[in-house]
């Protein structure tokens, strides 16, 4: 169901619990600011939808690629009408268009070369980035070097203390972690700052000195409620309000009072569920598990990796739903779960992705092309972590022109008459020994 009023989407989710819903932002006037984009997630979870329909003005891929770390489920309306302007819309990294020309989109699609991300997976960093004994797991420590290894998001577990204040923490008690003994929710912040990691000796932080480190920086802290305490919820609220972090924050959960309180609580707050499984061998009886799974709560699917299988994944996506995993360790697993796009990866090795390239953008443009020779162009692409090379594309789409072309072939095409050409300049990067690969593709020039 599709409405740009959240009163009656929300009413409509209320009446029919199963329904899924999409708010219509295409006559909003909104622009591609903070206050914009807020509105625009705060909007969509109060509608208890997950979808938000973009109008032309803010399909950019940076406002697009935020309100997905937000958990929101990005769709563009698009009158485009020749494939040049298909792709400009499809580069934006959306999940999803509403087209006057269904056909166009299709035919673009199908020319590209096979594992196209047209948007990143987003890397989380489970528990900061504790990958072998590196860094103490749930320490502010751990949480930089997962963010300096290119971390989009880190993903923390929170309690509260006797005296109110959130605080990171697996465990219910610090045993485990801590050169302490006792229940985490039994401890003053004055006794829980008292503690050291058994690794490092760090101290255990706080979640407000989680949202001050990373305050106006591209990351988005990935909540975990670990505590079944009521006060939680509330108190996370207030952080979140006093520290001016809606736009970096969402919070994920295993406890479904603790969901439900927060649909009721925190109503423009995305949320994650992290329990469920689909693995029933047929794809309509999987989707239907994991629309179960999340309907209730209005939140994504982040269910244990294992339990990910590309068609479920495939056919969600057309409800809307996205997919979040956890926690995948071993390189083969983040390969090929990177290589089927999906949404989100839960890793305590980011680091596994800092050499990605996730962005690019053709080159200075030749001057001359001559006929009949096999003409590459060159693309600037940009890692995980910000680092910059100029390369030769080695895969290439031709959309359309007037000039007569062969089928292209490893990064280069063959022009057999004058005139013009409209193309996708693209790169395929192999992970590891190869078995796993995938490809970005400029915007057409």
């Amino acid at each position: 169901f599709l409405s740009d009023n959240v009163d009656i989407l929300l009413s409509a989710r209320k009446q029919l619990p199963s329904i899924r819903t999409a708010v219509d932002f295409t006559s909003s006037g909104l622009d591609d600011s903070t206050a914009s984009l807020l509105k625009i997630s705060g909007d969509t979870n109060r509608a208890r939808a997950k979808i938000a329909v973009l109008p032309a003005n803010l399909q950019k891929r940076p406002f697009v690629a935020h309100l997905q770390r937000l958990l929101v489920t990005v769709w563009a309306q698009s009158d485009a009408r020749t494939a040049e302007q298909a792709a400009q819309v499809l580069t934006t990294g959306v999940n999803g268009v509403i087209a006057s020309d269904s056909t166009l989109f299709a035919d673009v699609l199908r020319k590209l070369p096979a594992n196209t991300l047209l948007r990143k997976p987003l890397v989380i960093g489970h528990r900061g980035m504790p990958a072998g004994t590196e860094n103490d797991e749930n320490t502010l420590e751990s949480a930089k070097a997962a963010v300096a290894a290119g971390a989009d998001a880190v993903e923390n577990d929170i309690y509260i203390t006797t005296d109110g204040h959130l605080v990171i923490m697996h465990d219910t008690t610090v045993d485990r972690t801590t050169n302490g003994t006792g229940t985490i929710e039994s401890m003053s912040l004055e006794q829980v700052k008292a503690l050291r990691t058994k690794g490092q000796g760090l101290q255990v932080p706080t979640m407000r000195e989680y949202f001050q480190a990373f305050k106006d920086k591209p990351i988005t802290h990935f909540i975990e409620i670990k505590s079944s305490t009521p006060a939680v919820v509330t108190q996370l609220k207030k952080e979140m309000a006093e520290e001016g972090v809606a736009e970096q924050s969402i919070a994920i959960s295993f406890d479904t009072n603790q969901m439900k309180l927060s649909t009721t609580e925190i109503p423009e707050l995305a949320l994650g569920f992290l329990g469920g499984g689909a693995d029933s061998g047929t794809v309509l009886n999987d989707v239907r598990t994991v629309l179960n799974a999340t309907q209730s709560y209005n939140s994504t699917y982040n269910p244990s990796y294992a339990n990910i299988k590309r068609a479920t994944m495939e056919a969600a996506k057309h409800r809307g739903t996205t997919f979040w995993p956890w926690t995948i360790d071993s390189a083969a697993d983040f390969y090929k779960l990177y290589s089927w796009g999906t949404h989100g990866l839960t890793t305590n090795y980011a680091k596994h992705a800092t050499n990605f390239p996730v962005e690019i953008a053709t080159a200075a443009l030749p001057t001359k092309i001559a006929l009949n020779e096999a003409t590459s162009l060159n693309v600037n692409l940009t890692t995980q972590i910000g680092q910059v090379s100029t390369v030769a594309a080695n895969e290439m789409v031709v959309l359309g022109g007037t000039a007569q072309a062969e089928a292209p072939s490893n990064g280069t095409v063959k022009f057999t008459s004058a005139g013009t050409a409209v193309v996708m300049p693209g790169y395929r990067y192999k992970m590891g020994d190869g078995t796993y690969s995938f490809v970005l593709m400029s915007k057409p020039v």
